[in-house]
């Protein structure tokens, strides 16, 4: 299973094996450990029941702020850190700002960052990729 987009808080979630195409991967990978950050309770336990019908992704821990996200990344070292955009302290570019973060000192941890903006709180989207050391899709 892999991420496929992340666009508006859609997230479509692509599901393979070796027989059912050539592009699929070689070899069959484990669970998938998340870290949910996002202020929105709704949105947050939305992606958490979303997420859970999985079989192969385990959400590890959620969080509110940039600092608890930070602290859940730290502590449980997810695969995948799913984060909001904008969230407190300042409801600017604690996504962005999360993921530059973890580049930095978790750089093993994958980060997907989402938002129901449609232009992202920076100037564009190379400053975006700039800023958090990854690929804007």
């Amino acid at each position: 299973m892999g991420i496929v987009a992340v666009r508006q808080r859609h997230i479509v979630l692509a599901r393979w094996s070796a027989r059912e195409t050539s592009e699929a991967p070689a070899t069959t990978v484990g669970v998938v450990r998340v870290v949910i950050a996002e202020d929105s309770f709704v949105v947050r336990q939305g992606l958490v029941a979303l997420l859970g019908t999985e079989p192969d992704i385990d959400v590890v821990a959620t969080a509110e702020t940039f600092e608890e996200a930070l602290a859940a990344a730290m502590e449980h070292h997810p695969d995948v850190v799913l984060t909001d955009i904008r969230m407190p302290p300042t409801g600017t570019d604690e996504g962005i700002r999360l993921a530059a973060t973890l580049r930095l000192q978790a750089p093993e941890i994958g980060v997907v960052v989402l938002s129901s903006t449609p232009t992202p709180p920076m100037r564009s989207s190379s400053s975006v990729r700039d800023r958090s050391g990854g690929a804007i899709c």
